[in-house]
């Protein structure tokens, strides 16, 4: 069965258009699965990483598939995960688990409990998947294009700021032809309802430049043209909050190698401002990346902005969801630093061994692994290599802040998971447990590890 043929027809039927594919060599360079399932591959390949949909928020990005306890997620919903059996990856169209049950015990534990219907294979539901995502967007769009308020709102969009300008001009004239004249005062004496009448006028025209004056005060770090009208929205609108997260995704499934260090301070997206205007939803944030190393950010119908190693790059970005429910680029700027939201400033801090100097911010004082009792030495192989997830580990007596510790450094995944490994080594230890994922072996090369999964596995 051709299931890329398969998934862009299912993809085109129900966002019309095509998906710019994602090439099968790029695909082989991220994931870091030795055997993949055809129907999983062609749905990645299908949907590439230029247009994002509400599909590519349900799916784990291509680095994120690996296997967790002989099981490996390929879709995870609030009130859904999906998985294959890491048995059935040598299938083309392998039967999808579903979690049934997850439970957390006294130790630590996570308990996922997982079970299938023995029909239901992966492209089959990935196609509903695709078409469930399209009609959910679309019952999100259509909730904000109907009722009074959003019939006012369609009304006053039509007031630019240029027609607002003139609008305030002429009422400007007609209040000094107000004063001047003294008509108020005419009217009150002679006819006082007409005067009262003309009072109410007055504080009505009087009001519309306070109002403008108002709005140019809170959206004046907003706006980002002239024609700009949009007006602030509820945080908790579910169609930003949609587009936000689509946002979120194009920047994680273009650049995973910048997400990947998340937790080193090395990106960070602010989507502190939601915006409308009428109908429309916008999503307005500011992207803040720092890197060793030089590179480029990739926007669709933008130019290119490059950025140099060590120095932050801060890209403030407004989006929407076109007609289809697709991610649509409005404003790229990487040389806009006092519209909101704010520039946060980031620093690299990755972390690093040099002889015996951990170094993070802080200097710590570590000994060789052989310092640490034996039992626990075994203690904590045997627990690496029961998770897969785990490639190398390292184990260290360590004084940080003057308390004797055990530094334990694992070699993993974002998902990695330590408290139940921490749960069992604390039952031996004579010391607090200090841990860390690291997704590199930067600076750890003049540091014996305790666990290698390879060395393992050969033995």
């Amino acid at each position: 069965m051709d299931y890329l043929a398969y998934y862009k027809l299912a993809l085109e039927k129900v966002y019309g258009g095509e998906f710019p594919e994602m090439s099968s060599e790029e695909f082989d360079r991220r994931c870091a699965l030795e055997t993949v399932p055809a129907a999983l591959k062609a749905l990645y390949l299908a949907l590439g990483t230029e247009r994002i949909c509400t599909m590519h928020t349900l799916l784990p990005i291509p680095e994120e598939l690996f296997c967790v306890e002989n099981m490996v997620l390929v879709q995870k919903s609030q009130d859904r995960i999906w998985a294959i059996q890491a048995k059935d990856l040598t299938e083309e169209n392998p039967i999808l688990q579903v979690m049934t049950e997850h439970r957390e015990e006294a130790d630590g534990t996570d308990i996922w409990i997982f079970a299938n219907d023995g029909t239901t294979r992966l492209a089959v539901q990935m196609a509903n998947l695709i078409a469930e995502s399209a009609r959910k967007t679309a019952e999100l769009q259509q909730t904000v294009r109907h009722g009074f308020w959003n019939t006012v709102r369609n009304a006053f969009s039509h007031i630019t700021r240029k027609r607002e300008l003139l609008l305030n001009v002429l009422i400007l004239c007609l209040l000094v032809v107000f004063i001047q004249s003294g008509i108020s005062f005419t009217l009150v004496a002679r006819y006082p309802k007409w005067g009262g009448l003309s009072v109410l006028f007055f504080m009505v025209l009087t009001a519309v430049p306070v109002y403008s004056i108002g709005r140019i005060y809170f959206y004046w770090n907003v706006w980002i043209h002239w024609s700009d009208n949009v007006r602030f929205t509820d945080l908790g609108d579910k169609l930003f909050l949609q587009t936000l997260e689509q946002t979120l995704q194009y920047l994680r499934w273009n650049r995973p190698d910048l997400w990947s260090a998340y937790e080193c301070g090395s990106v960070e997206f602010n989507p502190e401002v939601a915006l409308h205007d009428g109908p429309n939803r916008f999503c307005q944030g500011r992207y803040d990346l720092i890197s060793d190393a030089d590179g480029a950010l990739y926007f669709p119908g933008f130019a290119v902005i490059r950025y140099s190693a060590k120095k932050q790059c801060s890209v403030l970005l407004r989006t929407t969801l076109d007609d289809s429910g697709c991610l649509k680029f409005l404003y790229v700027n990487d040389h806009c630093n006092w519209r909101l939201p704010k520039k946060k400033r980031l620093s690299l801090r990755s972390a690093s061994i040099v002889k015996d100097v951990l170094t993070e911010d802080l200097t710590y004082k570590i000994g060789p692994v052989e310092d640490v009792p034996e039992n626990l030495r075994e203690c904590l192989k045997q627990c690496c290599s029961d998770y897969p997830s785990i490639r190398k580990a390292w184990l260290n007596p360590a004084i940080m802040d003057g308390v004797p510790v055990y530094l334990l450094t694992v070699l993993g995944d974002e998902d990695t998971e330590l408290n139940p490994l921490l749960g069992k080594a604390l039952e031996l230890s004579d010391r607090p447990f200090n841990a860390a994922v690291i997704f590199d072996e930067n600076g750890m090369e003049n540091n014996p590890p305790l666990f290698v999964r390879n060395a393992e596995e050969k033995q």
